[in-house]
């Protein structure tokens, strides 16, 4: 298959932790599809030769998502195991798509401006390369 057409990850605990994480300190409290969409863009970011090639790479490179200055602890309840759901499924079954950005609602951050936005979902506004 072509890598145009599926993106293949190989399954390991730490590339599944690390999207966890990611989903659930950027997006808990948010719909199932919000969930999903960081992910998602988390996932895209490793897809797109701009981008480190890991999982973990992608989710720590520096000044993306804020939570990762502190790397708060996930407290392991339901939205922790939603989050790693989530995860699972998609390391298995992502293709690719153009979303590359998110932001909450209570920021604009300045690139904003300068990407095509493509959804809001929850309190995120979603944005494509």
């Amino acid at each position: 298959m072509s890598p145009t057409l599926a993106f293949v990850v190989m399954l390991s605990m730490t590339d599944i932790g690390c999207l966890a994480r990611n989903i659930y300190h950027e997006a808990r409290g948010e719909p199932f599809a919000g969930m999903i969409a960081v992910g998602e863009v988390t996932l895209n970011r490793v897809a797109d030769p701009r981008y480190p090639d890991t999982v973990c790479d992608v989710v720590y490179q520096p000044h993306q998502f804020s939570w990762t200055t502190h790397d708060p602890r996930p407290v392991y309840g339901p939205s922790y195991l939603q989050a790693f759901g989530i995860a699972s499924n998609l390391l298995r079954y992502h293709t690719p798509s153009l979303d590359l950005y998110f932001h909450t609602i209570n920021v604009q951050p300045p690139w904003a401006s300068k990407r095509i936005r493509t959804r809001r979902i929850g309190r995120h506004i979603f944005y494509r390369r």
